[in-house]
């Protein structure tokens, strides 16, 4: 027999087990959405993956106007983002969390933002050339509150310009430390 309290629970129980692995496919086909639509481009940077992961690191508080960061622990970070005169949008704020796995990858993801449905994205480390070089990607899928006509070509724009200025930012970063490591070394 089952105890009166339990019975009033069951339903519930089933009603939540019923909606989770219903919503378990919908949850899926939002995630291939979104790879689908993320811009994405890659660079080859002359630096180890160690070299090219901790400059991605250092990034996080090179532009003190832009970004910073809120709170980290040994392998993620929440970080504060703000965009300026962005098309049609304006100002914008974002926070995400960037989750490290060490010379590998780093991805994020939007917390919240007063402008940015979703802001997530990864960068990818892979090594070449015997882990002398390195080849980094950046993926990043962004979608905004704000549905305008061709607003998708407008993101995809600016998305696809923000991933070249940071991977450049971040080849500059690493190579010009390994050009000023190597001069003072020959002195």
């Amino acid at each position: 027999m089952i105890p009166a309290r339990l019975n009033k629970v069951i339903p519930y129980l089933v009603l939540v087990t019923f909606l989770t692995f219903s919503s378990l496919p919908a949850a899926r086909a939002e995630c291939r959405r979104l790879h689908e639509d993320a811009q994405s481009l890659s660079i080859v940077v002359n630096g180890s993956p160690h070299q090219v992961f901790q400059a991605i690191k250092q990034s996080r508080y090179q532009e003190p106007g832009r970004r910073k960061v809120v709170a980290s622990d040994s392998s993620s970070a929440i970080l504060e983002e703000s965009f300026k005169n962005l098309p049609i949008i304006g100002d914008a704020i974002c926070r995400y969390k960037e989750t490290e796995i060490l010379n590998e990858r780093i991805d994020y993801q939007i917390m919240n933002s007063d402008k940015f449905k979703a802001f997530d994205g990864a960068w990818e480390l892979e090594p070449l050339d015997g882990g002398k070089a390195t080849r980094l990607k950046l993926s990043s899928y962004v979608e905004s509150y704000l549905k305008v006509p061709f607003w998708k070509q407008l993101t995809a724009m600016n998305t696809k310009r923000d991933i070249k200025r940071r991977l450049n930012n971040i080849k500059q970063n690493v190579e010009s430390r390994r050009t000023s490591e190597a001069s003072i070394v020959k002195l």
